[in-house]
Order: structure tokens, then sequence, then C-alpha cells
């Protein structure tokens, strides 16, 4: 069906779209019956002059530069008549090209087509070229892709000898009208073009009785009337018309450059009582209808059935073909005409289907819409022109249908179809309620679905393909158009499939190339897909980690963002549509706890979610998407594009794990270190001991007897203070095997001396109360309380977990004056001399014990002041200030980030590896087998869960961060301090 679609030659519209090639390169020489007149210029016609061009040399008018389009219509009687005078400048060589030929389209069923000039102006110069020209009368079929033929030609004309600069000017018209329109005339004008025109006029002569109705797109456009011997003359000009660019990506109905309808129906009653004589169901029915109508009827008892049966019956035995020429570009054939050639356009199919409901006494009128308008119709002024397309509605008691008889690969009951929805129409009913809106009742259709499972199943060992099989859905119009594409192209769309998931996955294995079913009763279609596929792991730059990638690609073909971010233009949005995508992964093992997720993005044009699911070791992600409108305004594309980009983010789910070879690597590296260490504390603690046992056997040989145990005061604190106090440990566990000897009595005196702090007292009262000779302890019994005190005070200050080293080195020295007193006493006793010698020797198990304790004292100290990490979590005020530099030149933190937690698992350099607690968020860095820097970073708003798996003696807490877009990565932390860690973290995402 013709309509507004399709602009009148002889418009700027119209010259870009007819001042083309493949009119030519594609069209056949027609009839000679069908010829083109050269006359002089009409008398009703007034003239304009061509302004001079205001082309500067620059290059923002492109190739032709637009003079002069002066359109005049002469409406006085039946005979319609349109003249059309076009003048345009070549500007440069593109230009030349451009205006090389001219054609011009007409209808031979009921026009005729006179040219009246053709000048070329150069410069001074004006040459004549009509009596020479040699028009070719041309016919294409321009819509023949769509089966529609509508009997138009094209008279064409090659322009020989022109130049940069000429001024190529013509004028012709068009007399006649289609007689469908009993007389009447109707017209659409573009006010504004792409590009800019210097003169335009519209010009309008009609009887004193036959108004026009104008409507311009907007008030500025004014029409000065002048009535003059029983003619109205309208009149619109306009000077120097700026181009209206239009961007791309905008709705089929809206129109952003200036236009006006013409019209000689003055309402849309006018219309409809053209329009339904049109499509009135002659009496009585031919017999053919009647036997289908009641084979059908005999078939179906239900309403419902009934119509879907002659729905079915239209749309799949009457194939569409239109035809559409002279009265039959608005008027259907009769139905029996149509079932005899089994084709027919929209208006034939309709008034088929209108007929056969009526016959089974189903009540259905005909609904002029407007493919590409839609609701925007209304805004026309009333005009057959305002319609490309019929469709039906059909009552069945309180519920209205709206099928279309062209919808050739639907299926299914009518619940399942998507209806036929242009927004709105004239319903042709008699009712004369002007245009009305009309969306099908979602109760009574189905929307356009499609529903994608993808399922990979997971192998132990990562190099190996992985199992995919992808079934896809589609339910309504996708399942219609999906229908079409397979009736059209039989078994290409496999390769179609499988070259579109090559493209994603290039290591591809058909397994089984996509298998179609048709569930035609529910009007779905399924698609069924099996592959293998390789190196789906990809390795994340450094290489410590790899990462599986699920990706919502189908959902993303839906969600696209325009090109032109700034646009003053609404942007068209694919609608109605709903897609759900779900990601299923199996194959996973104890090892992996993945949290439980739902994001949202909603706003006013769709709604998106993302739920993520994980039980039984089986992940699920789920994508829905829903479209609301066909529309973005130019003010909501900020908001529009920001959430685009928020679905874009969640449409990537990322399963994230270690390189095992690298953790592998890492591991052996650490107990590399830790065995070396190891084996040299060995080697000295054999030494001590082997040392210690022939010291003995030496001790015993000399037959060496004493009262406790002599050691010079020198050595004792010394080596109390080096074995950061275990010497203490030996020194009271000799004094009191002595004492255990002497009395002979079982005192377990190992014991003892491992609990000095506690039985330190007990060597003072009993070396106060049991003299030896004349020599007693010279110690009255509360200064040994208070010493022993003292000492047990001490060593509890300096067992503590936070107690500083220079601290306990302190508290070492103190603690060891607290038992000199007694060590002096034992000393001074004469039969110590030899003893007291013996054992105050240096020997090389001491330098050993004074090594090890040397650097575990150094270690600490080291801590203490920083210069390498703690085995502890730290505060950020107890780090270097050069860690704090070396993270801000590295972008880990930020100029106003402050670290409150910390812990490396570093040996030695804090650069090699850390784990930290901001004010902003948590980050964690490490270098990686390169040697290069490495770091992840998540501020608190991006954190869905975490999950803390406890340390133990040997090994560090680990803290699994995970994210909100389904990435993960791991905090290190020491068992000691991990709890306040979490604590903190856990507080502040709370908050």
């Amino acid at each position: 069906m013709k309509g507004l679609s399709i602009p009148r030659p002889g418009s700027p519209g119209g010259i870009l779209l007819f001042l083309v090639f493949w009119f030519l390169v594609s069209g056949n020489a027609v009839s000679e019956s069908a010829t083109i007149n050269k006359r002089a210029q009409p008398g009703w016609v007034t003239n304009m002059e061509i302004p001079p061009s205001e082309a500067s040399g620059g290059v923002g008018l492109g190739g032709v530069e637009y003079l002069l389009y002066d359109l005049q219509t002469d409406l006085r009687d039946a005979k319609i008549r349109q003249y059309f005078r076009i003048a345009s400048q070549i500007r440069n060589e593109e230009g030349l090209r451009e205006l090389s030929s001219l054609s011009v389209v007409f209808d031979p069923d009921y026009e005729s087509l006179s040219f009246h000039s053709l000048r070329i102006h150069r410069g001074d110069l004006v040459i004549d070229r009509l009596d020479e020209a040699q028009f070719q009368i041309l016919q294409r079929e321009s819509n023949l892709e769509r089966q529609i033929y509508d009997g138009s030609l094209t008279a064409h004309l090659i322009l020989e000898d022109l130049r940069v600069g000429d001024v190529v000017e013509y004028s012709y018209s068009l007399e006649g009208n289609n007689p469908v329109f009993d007389g009447r005339f109707s017209g659409h004008y573009s006010l504004q073009w792409q590009v800019p025109v210097l003169r335009h006029r519209l010009r309008f002569l009609t009887d004193e009785g036959s108004p026009l109705h104008i409507q311009p797109s907007s008030p500025n456009f004014r029409f000065t009337r002048t009535a003059e011997t029983e003619t109205v003359e309208y009149v619109l000009r306009q000077e120097a018309t700026e181009a209206r660019p239009v961007e791309g990506g905008t709705p089929s109905w809206y129109r952003p450059v200036a236009h006006v309808s013409v019209s000689q129906f003055q309402s849309w009653e006018d219309v409809q009582q053209w329009a339904a004589p049109l499509y009135a169901v002659s009496t009585p029915v031919s017999e053919e209808v009647r036997e289908i109508a009641e084979t059908i009827a005999q078939q179906h008892q239900a309403p419902e059935q009934r119509l879907q049966a002659a729905l079915d019956f239209v749309q799949r035995e009457i194939r569409y073909v239109g035809i559409e020429m002279g009265a039959h570009s608005y008027q259907p054939r009769p139905p029996e005409k149509v079932l005899q050639r089994r084709f027919g356009d929209c208006k034939d199919k309709t008034l088929l289907l209108n007929t056969l409901l009526g016959q089974m006494g189903i009540t259905a009128h005909p609904v002029l819409v407007n493919t590409d308008l839609r609701h925007k119709v209304a805004e026309s002024a009333p005009s057959p022109f305002a319609f490309d397309h019929v469709i039906t509605q059909a009552h069945i008691g309180d519920s209205l249908y709206w099928v279309d008889g062209t919808n050739t690969h639907q299926r299914g009951a009518l619940n399942r179809r998507t209806l036929a929805d242009f927004a709105a129409g004239l319903v042709l009913d008699g009712q004369n309620n002007g245009i009305t809106s009309h969306y099908p009742d979602s109760s009574t259709q189905t929307t356009p679905r499609l529903d994608i499972e993808q399922k990979l199943f997971l192998e132990k060992d990562r190099d190996q393909p992985l199992a995919l099989h992808i079934k896809t859905q589609m339910s309504g119009d996708e399942a219609t158009t999906m229908r079409g594409r397979v009736a059209q192209g039989g078994d290409e769309f496999q390769q179609e499939y499988i070259r579109y998931y090559e493209s994603l996955f290039p290591e591809l294995e058909v397994i089984q190339k996509p298998a179609y079913v048709d569930r035609t009763g529910k009007n779905q279609i399924v698609i069924d897909e099996r592959y293998r596929v390789a190196d789906l792991w990809s390795t994340d730059e450094g290489g410590f980690t790899q990462t599986l990638w699920l990706e919502a690609d189908q959902i993303d073909d839906f969600a696209v963002p325009p090109k032109d971010q700034n646009r003053s233009d609404p942007y068209h949005q694919y609608h109605p549509i709903t897609v759900q995508q779900k990601w299923v992964v199996e194959g996973l093992d104890e090892s992996w706890s993945l949290p439980a997720e739902h994001e949202v993005v909603d706003n006013p044009y769709f709604r998106y979610e993302r739920e993520v699911s994980f039980n039984s070791y089986r992940l699920e992600v789920t994508h829905r998407y829903q479209s609301k409108t066909d529309f973005v305004p130019a003010q909501d594309i900020t908001r529009y594009n920001s959430d685009i980009e928020k679905l874009k983010t969640l449409s990537y789910y990322g399963l994230q794990e270690p390189m095992p070879q690298l953790v592998a690597e890492e591991e052996d590296h650490r107990m590399m270190i830790i065995s070396i260490l190891a084996g040299v504390l060995f080697l000295l603690v054999l030494l001590i001991i082997i040392d210690y046992i022939i010291d003995r056997r030496r001790e015993k040989k000399l037959n060496l007897e004493s009262h406790y145990y002599p050691v010079s005061s020198t050595k004792f604190i010394a080596l109390s203070v080096i074995t950061i106090g275990l010497y203490q440990v030996f020194w009271g566990y000799r004094n009191w095997r002595y004492i255990s000897e002497r009395d002979s009595r079982s005192l377990w005196s190992w014991a003892r001396g491992l609990f000095i702090t506690i039985t330190c007292y007990g060597l003072f009262a009993h070396a106060r109360n049991n003299a030896v000779g004349s020599y007693h302890l010279p110690l009255a019994a509360l200064s040994c309380a208070l010493l022993a005190i003292a000492f047990f005070v001490l060593s509890l200050i300096q067992s503590a977990d936070q107690t500083p080293a220079l601290l306990m080195l302190v508290t070492l020295i103190l603690g060891s004056l607290c038992l000199l007193p007694l060590q002096n006493y034992v000393n001074r006793l004469p039969e110590n001399r030899e003893a007291f010698a013996f054992n105050s020797r240096w020997r090389l198990r001491h330098a050993a014990a004074a090594l090890i304790f040397s650097l575990i004292m150094g270690l600490m100290v080291a801590e203490e002041l920083s210069i390498i990490p703690s085995d502890q979590v730290v505060s950020g005020e107890e780090l270097p200030a050069d860690l704090k530099l070396f993270l801000s030149r590295q972008s880990v933190i930020g100029p106003q980030e402050e670290i409150l937690k910390f812990y490396s698992d570093a040996l030695w350099d804090f650069r090699q590896d850390g784990n930290a607690l901001t004010n902003e968020g948590v980050f964690s860095y490490w270098q990686d087998n390169t040697g290069g820097f490495q770091f992840v970073k998540a501020r608190y708003e991006d954190i869905a869960d975490l999950e803390v798996k406890k340390g133990g003696a040997l090994e560090s807490t680990m803290l699994k961060v995970f994210l909100k877009d389904g990435s993960f990565f791991w905090l290190v932390l020491s068992v000691d301090g991990d709890e306040s860690f979490v604590q903190s973290l856990e507080s502040r995402l709370a908050t």
C-alpha cells in the first residue's frame, strides 16, 4: 500500500532519492506507448527568479548548491496539475557526478509527464537543452524484493557537456490523479532538508468552494491565502532554508525536519467515509469463499479457533504479492479473485480475512495503519497518504484481536502470537472515531522473547577443551522471524550460527550442528547446539591468575548505545523484546565458593538483572533484559548511556583462579627458603647439643664437685640476654638438679628449670635456709620474695605478644640482675672455684647460640623499626614512609587514601607483597614471576561478599574478596591480627 514513506518526485528529498544512477543501471526500456511531452510552461504558473549562489568556496555545502525548488499545484478541476522547477549549481567534481542525469518517476495509469524547460546557466550564457534532450523511459520496481509492483515509470536523461560552476535548471509538470481518490488531492511536503535550499515555494490553486486542509509541523510556517475570481491561492515562500542534519538511530516515527500536510480531506471522518466502501464485503459472498468459511467452522467450534484457522489460511495459502497499479494501490481486489490467484497484498488479504470471519459470525474491521509513523500518524493531515498498511481488528466477546494477514510465518494459538501492534490506526467500522490508539492486550498475546541456556562442563585439567551445550528458545515474533529465515535459506542458518560462535571462540569444534525444532502449537522454535571449545581460560596480565569469562553476548546485541553521545534527536531502541541468557557451569569442586548475587539496572527504557547462584558445585549466572519503550529522549541519553555501561560491565562474569603452576612455583620458592633456614638452624642446634655432651663428659672426667651451678656473672647475664631467657631455664635446671642430688629427693629438676619464673623463689629460700659450711645467702626472706616477684613480672612482660624488642632486651637484663644476688653467693663458695672456672669459659656452642639468637633479636628489632615486614597485621602508622611513597607511585593508593591496617607475607622486602585495608577499600599487590609489579584493588561499594579461611600455626589466613562484577581476589593475612582486620573491613562494608 502506498503512503507517506515515498516523497513526491521533484522535492529536494525526492531529488536526492531519484537523481541517482540505479534507475539507469537496473532499469529496462518499456513500451513506446508511454511518452514524454515537451510543452511550453502552463499559463497558470507564476515564475520566480533564481537566486544567486551564496557559495563561498568552502566545503560545507557539498558538491551541489540547491538554489531554487518551486512546486505549484492546480486543483481547480479533476485533472490535478503539479508543476516543478528546480535549479542547482555544480560546485565541484562530486556535484558534477550528482547532476549529470535527471530522473522523474510517474505512474502512466493516470499521470502524464511534460517537460517545459531544461537550461544550463554558464556565467552570463544560458544554454537551452530541451529540444535536443532524448529522454529514456525505464521501468524499475523499487520494491520488487518485497514482492510489490506499482507499475511506475522513470523518465531518465543523461546531461551532456556539464562543467563545474554550471547551474542546471529544469521544469516539468505531472497531470492527473489516482481515480481511487474521486478527484480529491493529498500531499505531504518537506519544508526542511539535510541540505540548504536558498529559495523554496509551495503554491496551491483551488476553487473557492474547495478549501484545503493545511497542517504544518510548526505554527511558524504560515501560508498566505488570496482569493480572486473564484480562485483561491495558498502560498508559502522560504528564503535561505538552513540544512537540518538528521542523526542516525532515530525512531521510525520521528520526523525532525519541518513539513506540511496538504489535503482536500477535511477530517479523518472524510477519509473513513472514502475508504470504507473500498473494503465493504460484497454480497452475496462467492461460493469459493463461503466453502472455505464453512470448512473452518465445521472443524473449529470456538470463535478464537475459527479466527486462528482463518488467519492461518490467509497467511499461509495466499502468498504476498502486491500489484499496486492505479486504483489498486488503495483498493483491494475481490476475495474470489484473490482465491483464484492465490496471491495478494495487505489490502487483498485483509478483505479476504474479514469476509471469511464475517461468514463465521465474527465481527471484523479493516484498520489503516502506518508502519513507520505508528502513533504519530494522528499528527498528519487527514489523507489516504497517511497510511501504508492495513490489518484486521476482530471482536470476540470483550476481547479485541489485532491480526495481520501478511505475517506469513506466524504459528500457534492466538495467545502464543505477537499480535499486530502499530500503536494507532483508522478503524473502518463506521463509527467515525478518528485515529484510534490500539495496543494489543498482553493477556491475549506473546511478546517477542529469547531464552538462551549455555552449559559448560569444566575439566580438572584446565588445558582440556570444554563441552559447550547451547539451547536457544524463541517465542512470539522472534520465532516468526526465525521461521522465515529457515523457510528462505534452509540449512544456511546452521552455518550462520557456527560462524557466529567461531567469532567468539576461535578454537571451536562442532560436535552437533545446530538442530532446528519448530513447536508450532506454542509458536516456539528451539535451536540446539553442541560444541567443544579449547583455550577458554585466559591468563590475566602478570600471569598470576586465569579467568573463564561468561559473557551475555545475546543481551549485548539489544543494549546498544548511540554512537553520537551528544544528541538532539531521540534514540531508537529495539522494542518490544525480552531476553534471558543463562550460563550454567558444572564440574566445580569444593575449592570453589561463590557468593549469591542479584544486580539490577532499571530505568524508564529497560530493566536488566543479573542473578548468580552457586549450589552443589553448580554455578548459574542468569541475565534478564526487558525493553520498556522504543525510544530514549535526547535529554536522557547521558543516563541511558551510563546504565548501558553498567549493563555491559555486569554482562561479563569471570571465574577466576590462581595459575596452578605459579602457585606451585611460589610455594616451592618459599619452601626452599624455609628448608635452608631450617637446615642451618638444625646444624647449629646439633652443634650446640654435641658440644654440650662433649663438655659434660669432660666435666665428669674431671670430677668437678660444686654446690649449685657456679658461672661468672658476665656470662650469666650475657647468655640470658643472647638466648632471650633460655639460658635461665638451663641455669635453673642445673641448680635444682644439685638440690635434688644433695637432698636425695625427686624434684623433677627439668620441670622446675622450665618454670624458673615460678620456682626461682624456691632457689632463694633453699640457699638462705641451707648453709654451705659457714656460708649462707645473706638476704632476708622479704628481699628474696621481692626479687622473685620482680623476676616473675619481668618474665611476663618479656613473653607478652606485643612487647617491643627494646623493652624485651631491658626486661632480660633486669631479670638477670634479679637472679644475680643468688649467683654471686654461689660463685663465692670456696668449693666452687674449679667448677666456676670450668663453667665460665666460653665454648663453641655459646657462639652458635649467640648467632642464632642474635639473628632472631635482629629480626625482631628490624620488624620493630619497619625495616622488614612484620609477622603480624600492623597499623598503617607503623609503615615506613618510603613504602607509602612507593605505593603512591605505583597508583595503588590515591593522594587522600590512608592505610589503616597492613600485612605483608614477604620475608624481607615490603615491595614484594602486601595486603591492606584503607579508608577507601582494600588492595593486594605482589611481584609476578617476571619480577613485574601487579596489584588488585576494590572500593567498598564494589565488594559483594567476604569469605575467611582461617589459618593455623604454619598457614596464613586467606580472605577471599568477592566483587559485584563476579570476579574475586585474595588477601593474605597473618593469624596474629587477622580477626581485627576482618572486623574492621566488615564494619566499613556495613556502613
